[in-house]
């Protein structure tokens, strides 16, 4: 804590931890778990999917970066970097397409022929006034040729965005007392 006198009063700078003793919460994100149904236009291999993103609530313009991953019950995985942009056709129906790269792989599922891996996506769904979002979305995975094989694959699922706050200490208006006179002895 740091005093000093400034004209007769005392000033506590804001080092102070009075002046922090309220928490302000601070949304980072959202937290997107869902649920689906991996390749289920293909008829072959069919597996549940269950994915796990992190949305960025910082946007770059009107792009939205994320960052997630993806596990099937056959055992296959996807790691993946993307971006989208929210579109509202009301206060809370929204529109969300958005683009993924990552690292596909393999173990008992579709093989999709190359471990680089694009995915495509549109979600459609509401989004509350208390930041949860709630929606379906379809995306499609292919190598774009890059491999041998190019299967592709579609995943149908049910999303739901949970918002992530932390809390960050709430500023107050700095503190000033006047001065109390000393009562100090005097030197004689």
């Amino acid at each position: 804590m740091l005093v000093t006198t400034q004209a007769g009063a005392v000033v506590v700078e804001e080092s102070d931890p009075r002046l922090f003793t309220e928490r302000e919460p601070l949304m980072a994100g959202w937290l997107r778990p869902s649920f689906g149904y991996y390749n289920f236009s293909r008829g072959n291999n069919p597996a549940g999917e269950v994915r796990l993103e992190y949305f960025f609530k910082k946007k770059l313009w009107m792009i939205q970066p994320f960052l997630g991953m993806s596990y099937t019950t056959t055992a296959d995985f996807f790691g993946f970097v993307g971006i989208g942009i929210d579109f509202y056709f009301t206060p809370g129906l929204y529109l969300f397409p958005s683009f993924a790269l990552g690292y596909f792989k393999h173990t008992r599922g579709v093989d999709l022929g190359y471990p680089l891996e694009f995915r495509e996506g549109i979600e459609i769904g509401w989004h509350f006034q208390n930041e949860v979002r709630v929606g379906v979305n379809l995306v499609h995975m292919s190598n774009s040729q890059l491999g041998k094989t190019n299967p592709g694959q579609e995943t149908i699922a049910a999303v739901i965005s949970v918002p992530i706050f932390f809390s960050r200490p709430q500023r107050r208006a700095p503190a000033t007392e006047a001065a109390a006179p000393c009562s100090c002895p005097k030197e004689p």
